[in-house]
């Protein structure tokens, strides 16, 4: 990669917090960097384009000017793709989601899954969205996430899954997060 340049990629914004007078600092998943902050110049300026885009959960096209170890980038444009209104609304499923984002928050680096875990988190957001039950929604998520990460034991795992209890099966999922400290 040079060092520095423009790149367009998708990301999922995480948390924004405000920066100085206008800007915003915002953390954002992506499927190139994984979990990373990026400052955004202007965002909190009444005619800024970039402002309404930048809101926790929205699924934006951006374009990213990345300087090579600089710690923070900046975001010079973004395209709003999806926002989840619904999921929004509905608190259970909102908590739910949550948890999923402490899950990827911890994903600092970017490594040979992150496309994976992108990918993962925006199909978990667009389900939410459509109404899909949150037990199924976040099971699912769980149970892709541990087996894209190399956590899961099949074999144990097949035991769990045989039962019905949806509690249950998600129970055990979260202790072998708890256990690999996730």
């Amino acid at each position: 990669m040079k060092s520095s340049s423009y790149i367009e990629t998708e990301g999922i914004v995480l948390k924004k917090i405000k920066y100085l007078e206008s800007s915003a600092m915002v953390e954002i998943f992506t499927p190139i960097f994984g979990n990373k902050n990026f400052l955004v110049k202007g965002a909190y300026r009444k005619n800024k384009r970039l402002r309404s885009h930048m809101e926790q959960l929205s699924l934006n096209h951006l374009e990213i000017f990345y300087k090579e170890n600089r710690g923070v980038n900046l975001i010079t444009k973004a395209q709003i793709i999806f926002y989840p209104y619904n999921l929004i609304k509905d608190t259970e499923k909102f908590f739910h989601v949550m948890h999923i984002v402490s899950i990827l928050r911890k994903q600092r680096f970017a490594t040979e899954t992150v496309s994976k875990l992108y990918n993962l988190l925006k199909e978990s957001l667009e389900k939410f969205d459509k109404g899909s039950k949150f037990e199924d929604v976040y099971y699912d998520f769980l149970e892709e996430y541990l087996t894209i990460e190399g956590l899961l034991n099949k074999d144990l795992f097949r035991l769990y899954k045989e039962k019905e209890n949806w509690k249950e099966r998600i129970g055990y999922l979260e202790k072998i997060l708890k256990y690999y400290n996730v």
